[in-house]
């Protein structure tokens, strides 16, 4: 069985990044993160990427208006193998529309300095400040049965 994909959008402008708390009783529960997930039969990533942004948040973008920064492949310990995941991470440079808090999450912006990694997933406090710095990346990271990274392997790369 092949890995699940799914997509993750970054929207930041003047220092601060939009991140979501995701309600509790989803998957990732709890935590913040950007808008995005799973690409359903039919889909690009791309147009995954749009749909999960207008769904979760009421921000619409256009696909010539998505950056593809970082292919992350995320593995979870034996008993939550379906959760492993590939996720094509993507800078958003021009929305429109209207925030707005969907039956998912709840929006917040954080400056750049204050991003609250301590309340989202492990991994994030790896990879998005080296994202935030313009940087391109590929990754693997294995989470123990705590949900913390035991291990990882990430990279920059000069192309996705």
């Amino acid at each position: 069985m092949g890995l699940t994909q799914a997509t993750l959008c970054l929207i930041s402008q003047d220092g601060k990044i939009l991140l979501g708390m995701k309600r509790k009783d989803l998957f990732g529960g709890g935590k913040y993160n950007g808008p995005g997930g799973k690409v359903n039969p039919g889909e690009t990533l791309e147009q995954a990427a749009v749909r999960e942004l207008r769904e979760e948040s009421g921000l619409q973008a256009e696909l010539q208006d998505l950056n593809k920064v970082g292919e992350l492949t995320f593995y979870f310990p034996e008993g939550q193998e379906k959760y492993n995941q590939t996720v094509h991470v993507y800078q958003v440079s021009k929305w429109h529309g209207e925030l707005g808090n969907s039956d998912e999450m709840i929006w917040n912006w954080f400056s750049h300095q204050a991003i609250p990694y301590h309340q989202m997933w492990d991994s994030d406090k790896h990879f998005l400040p080296l994202i935030l710095q313009g940087k391109r990346l590929k990754g693997t990271f294995y989470f123990n049965e705590d949900r913390k990274v035991k291990e990882k392997d990430l990279r920059e790369v000069d192309s996705l």
